[in-house]
């Protein structure tokens, strides 16, 4: 009994071991892109906790005319997620993408929304005019 209650907690050392390297790996991957979309202009960052189901983190980029340049997002549960490029929303006006989303309750959308929202905020904070 004891030999088993041993090599459990050795065992649970090891998985929490894995688990925070995972997560250093995703947080860096975070961290990259971030500083990547940084190029590209004015970026906007929503993120909505999955809790149980699955989160997703939206990372846009816009120009100085409120036009997104650049869309990524991680979906997922687990530290295994990783982000993706989404081109579907390249192309459009901060603006009129924030009234499209208004009505849709999607987790993606939802982090889509937050992230339009984000850059809004800074738009508004050094008081320039995208729309």
């Amino acid at each position: 009994w004891e030999i088993f209650m041993a090599n459990l907690a050795i065992l649970a050392f090891v998985l929490i071991g894995v688990q925070f390297g995972l997560s250093y790996f995703q947080f860096r991957d975070y961290r990259n892109k971030i500083k990547e979309l940084s190029k590209k202009g004015t970026i906007g960052i929503g993120i909505k906790k999955g809790n149980i189901r699955q989160g997703s983190i939206t990372i846009l980029a816009c120009d100085e005319k409120g036009i997104i340049t650049d869309c990524t997002e991680m979906k997922g549960r687990t530290v295994f997620s990783r982000f993706k490029e989404n081109h579907d929303y390249v192309g459009q006006n901060v603006h009129t993408l924030k009234n499209k989303l208004e009505n849709q309750s999607t987790k993606v959308k939802s982090s889509l929304l937050k992230a339009v929202e984000s850059i809004e905020n800074q738009v508004i904070n050094k008081q320039v005019n995208l729309f």
